[in-house]
């Protein structure tokens, strides 16, 4: 998989809209500073065709939309399987859910054909397209060096640890206990099936299913017997019915003769108790008109005494009221003398407080003016807390200067060191070559002159000669030849020395290739510190007014420690003159007030003296009305005597009437109700007699009706007791319907009762062929789990002494071992190979005699390309661990590893190695916030950040 085109919007951190073009770059970086969303860009490729990133699990994708958007798209156009594809997905926030939204298309004749938009066929179709699950993506395309560090140089059992969470061995595991699991559950499923046939089911056979069969038969014949006495039970029923009627209506007439009887005697009670609550009442009324003539209440008298009684009231309402004023006015008299007192202190305060503000503002202008100075020579003082910390950076940058000089002047010296070095390689190469060509043609010419002993040696006995095709009879003897052994000697010698001289000319080209950038970068740092070196000082001189000595920093103190003494008065003084105006304020505030307040009060007085004076014209009026009544004092208490008596007489005299009012209408209800109970007892009489009449036609009628339905009843049932002859009515307990109804009652119960029986038993009978049914099925299934249970026990012991993972463990190490030796031969020029011993590796250096070096001996560019060899080898061997079908080709790889943390030497090594990972069709991309490593690549996606959201650029 390579990708062509990424296209990424309300991602993580980067909310606006970007793109970036894959088709121009082979090798390139991704850098920025940290925090950015570097390896967020990894992320969008992965999410794009997985719909998930390593960094969050299953179902946390909506995390990924950026911080305050509702929503996020990606879309990745891609080449794999020898076609472009492109793949888009959004996730969209709702008010239930988060929507995602999948789009797979494939470009076919100029144009872009679809080819899903559901989320299980996009999975199953991106895993078949790409050749790897996600698991297997992201362990092959952003590989995990970290990781191989540890696989590289740490225990035997930490790298068999390591080795199966990178291949997902634990899956076997996991299959073992599995398998072990479902045994088990097996075997408790066949147990609990056995007790529940054994318990559950014991009654399930055939024996019971017959004696269920007899029962019913029997049941079904009781239910017809009894529906034929049911039906003639219902026939019987009308005639007991209308004997019934017959008794009832005799017993209602007789009920009624005697509620007449005894209601006629009820109104003649009444009659007389009416008779004697009148004549109680004729005494009552004679009572009350005499206690009415000796109450003594007089009308008129009461009436002019009522009419003078608000103006008594008011009189000595107004005399209350004139003695309350005079006390308040003296109060407010005291009260306008003391406010008056007040307003004159506040007024002096006023005055005062004025007088102090104008001195605040004053001292407040004289300091701002000082600081304005100040600023005006120096600069504000953030600008000199600016300088200040910028000139902390002089002594670091002036000693950053001469260092880098330093390393610079090192750097063109070597670059020219290893020009001559280069020539000299080259000429020596060329001698090797001259002289290996030479060693070769001396080689051939012995070998020529010497092949007759050659061919002897390819002679054998009765074999015909390959030269003269006679049949050798005895072979020749055996001639030394030390000049061709010695030519052959001599050529291995100088192809050793050709090989080695090669080996020193591509070293030095490597180490002339990396210079002029190293150069470039020290230039420019050298530049950069020196701009940096004269702004400061610029800076520092403009702020001091001279120029800046070996440490300035001193005097910028000084300065900017005076400049915040200036600030600090200024503000002292702003905060005085603002005090002082909150003071005046209150002062001119205190001094309305208390003018106010000496307005009001002498409102008040005018407003009390001129109540007053109408109160005494209203009071003199009032005099002259109650003249009679009034004392020498001006009392009115003989007024108030004489109104109570009066108020007492009106009072009982109302009562009286008002009683004799009541007993004058009781005497009337009580003539009222002697002419009612006259009345009834008249209709009662009349009543009676016709109840009396009607009870003889009703007895001969029931005697008639009687003796038919006695003969029709006995002939239908005579073994009921209904009528006995001789004997009175009333002795029978029940009555032929009553007896019926219960007969009736009973043979419906007794049916029903065996129709429920049936049906009990028909159920019974269908549930019990059930169960000898699931019998049978359960006996089935006992024997399937007995069986699967069998079976998962033995794949249990297959898996669980870790015979398989042991060996896909050594086989993952050998072929780790050959594949990572071609990828490290290939990185380190030929210089290196891997090689097993046990559980552990070893590098073979072999410019060094193939001599053998424990890992832990590799210096830290070392450790690197043996760490890349062994990722690189996983990564293409890993469709086979993992089962799949296909060799995996790695069109695309990003490495995402922790750069900073390598030192010079080391980067060198990096940036070289990726390079020969490079050739061919191979894009690789290396994530990094180190620039001197970025600046080192032909090709840069520059990730920036901001509160906008980050954005990206290509150099």
């Amino acid at each position: 998989m390579r990708p062509i085109r990424l296209e990424l919007e309300g991602f993580t951190c980067f909310k606006r809209k970007v793109e970036i073009d894959f088709s121009k770059l082979d090798l390139f970086a991704i850098t920025g500073p940290t925090g950015s969303g570097k390896t967020s860009l990894l992320d969008a490729v992965i999410f794009a065709l997985y719909g998930r990133t390593p960094r969050l699990g299953p179902g946390q994708a909506s995390d990924l939309i950026s911080q305050g958007l509702l929503r996020l798209s990606v879309l990745l156009e891609f080449q794999a399987s020898g076609r472009r594809w492109r793949i888009a997905r959004t996730l969209r926030h709702t008010a239930r859910a988060t929507v995602s939204k999948p789009r797979l298309e494939a470009w076919k004749e100029e144009e872009w054909e679809p080819r899903s938009s559901s989320v299980s066929q996009i999975k199953d179709l991106v895993e078949k397209i790409v050749g790897l699950d996600f698991d297997g993506f992201t362990k092959s395309v952003v590989l995990p060096q970290g990781e191989f560090d540890r696989f590289l140089k740490g225990s035997p059992t930490e790298r068999r640890k390591i080795l199966t969470e990178l291949l997902g061995l634990h899956i076997y595991e996991l299959m073992g206990k599995r398998a072990r699991e479902l045994a088990e559950i097996a075997r408790n499923t066949a147990d609990v099936k056995q007790e529940q046939l054994e318990k559950s089911y014991a009654e399930a056979t055939p024996e019971a299913r017959r004696d269920l069969k007899k029962q019913l038969a029997r049941l079904k014949g009781e239910a017809e017997d009894l529906e034929k006495r049911l039906k003639a039970v219902q026939e019987a029923e009308p005639l007991a019915a209308a004997l019934r009627l017959h008794k009832s209506k005799l017993k209602e007439i007789s009920q009624d003769i005697e509620e007449i009887s005894d209601r006629r005697q009820e109104n003649q009670n009444d009659l007389e108790k009416a008779e004697k609550d009148l004549q109680e009442q004729q005494s009552k009324i004679a009572e009350r008109e005499k206690q009415l003539e000796e109450s003594g209440y007089e009308e008129e008298r009461f009436l002019q005494l009522a009419q003078l009684k608000s103006e008594a009231e008011e009189w000595e309402r107004l005399g209350e009221r004139e003695t309350a004023r005079s006390r308040e006015l003296r109060e407010l008299e005291e009260r306008r003398e003391k406010l008056d007192e007040e307003r004159l202190q506040a007024e002096k305060s006023l005055k005062a407080a004025e007088e102090s503000l104008q001195q605040a503002r004053r001292q407040e202008e004289r300091r701002r003016q000082q600081l304005a100075q100040a600023v005006e020579l120096h600069g504000s003082a953030e600008a000199v807390g600016q300088t200040l910390q910028r000139a902390a950076e002089l002594g670091r940058l002036r000693s950053d200067l001469e260092e880098r000089s330093v390393q610079l002047d090192q750097a063109v010296k070597r670059k020219t060191q290893t020009q001559e070095k280069l020539k000299s390689a080259e000429r020596e190469m060329a001698r090797a070559e001259q002289a290996l060509k030479e060693a070769d043609r001396e080689y051939e010419r012995l070998r020529r002159l010497h092949s007759a002993e050659d061919l002897r040696r390819h002679l054998q006995e009765g074999e015909p000669c390959p030269v003269c095709l006679q049949e050798v009879g005895r072979l020749p003897g055996q001639v030394e030849h030390q000049a061709l052994e010695e030519a052959q000697q001599a050529r291995q010698q100088a192809s050793q020395a050709e090989r080695r001289a090669r080996e020193q000319v591509s070293s030095l080209k490597g180490d002339l290739q990396s210079l002029p950038r190293q150069i470039e970068t020290l230039e420019q740092s050298v530049g950069d510190h020196r701009r940096s070196l004269q702004g400061i000082e610029k800076q520092v001189e403009s702020a001091l007014g001279s120029r800046p000595e070996t440490d300035p920093a001193p005097r910028l103190k000084e300065l900017l420690q005076r400049l915040q003494d200036l600030h600090k008065k200024v503000d002292e003084a702003a905060q005085e003159g603002t005090r002082q105006e909150r003071r005046t304020a209150q002062e001119r505030e205190s001094a309305q007030q208390a003018a106010h307040r000496l307005e009001l009060v002498a409102g008040e007085i005018n407003a009390r003296q001129s109540q007053q004076a109408d109160d005494r014209r209203r009071r003199q009026h009032l005099q002259s009305a109650l003249k009679e009544w009034l004392d020498g004092s001006g009392s009115i208490q003989a007024f108030r005597r004489q109104l109570q008596a009066q108020q007492k007489a009106r009072a009982l005299s109302r009562r009286l009437q008002a009683e004799l009012a009541a007993l004058k209408e009781k005497q009337r209800e009580i003539h009222s109700l002697l002419q009612r109970l006259g009345d009834r007892l008249e209709n009662d009489a009349q009543q009676l007699d016709k109840q009396r009449q009607r009870l003889r036609d009703e007895e001969e009628s029931r005697d008639q009706v009687e003796k038919k339905l006695k003969k029709a009843l006995r002939a239908l049932f005579e073994e009921l007791p209904l009528f006995e002859e001789g004997t009175d009515q009333e002795a029978v307990e029940e009555d032929p319907a009553a007896q019926l109804e219960k007969e009736r009652s009973q043979v419906e119960e007794r049916l029903k009762a065996s129709r429920s029986q049936s049906a009990r038993g028909e159920e019974r009978l269908e549930q019990l062929q059930q169960r000898i049914e699931q019998a049978g099925q359960l006996r089935k299934e006992i024997q399937e789990e007995r069986e699967n249970a069998s079976v998962a026990h033995e794949l249990g012991l297959a898996l669980r002494a870790n015979q398989l993972i042991s060996f896909i463990q050594e086989e993952a190490f050998r072929r780790l071992a050959e594949d990572g030796t071609r990828h490290l031969r290939e990185l380190s020029s030929q210089r290196y190979s891997f090689e097993v011993e046990g559980d552990r590796f070893a590098v073979l250096d072999h410019w060094n005699a193939d001599e053998a070096r424990p890992v832990n001996t590799l210096s830290g560019g070392e450790s690197f390309l043996a760490s890349l060899s062994l990722a690189l080898a996983l990564a293409e061997s890993l469709s086979e661990f993992v089962g799949q079908r296909r060799q995996l080709s790695l069109d695309s790889l990003f490495l995402d590893e922790g750069f900073s943390t390598l030192d010079q030497e080391t980067l060198d090594v990096v940036v070289q190695s990726v390079e020969t990972l490079a050739g061919g069709e191979r894009l690789i991309g290396v994530i990094s916030h180190v620039p001197e490593l970025a600046e080192r690549f032909p090709s840069r996606i520059v990730v920036s950040k901001s509160i906008a959201g980050s954005s990206i650029e290509v150099e």
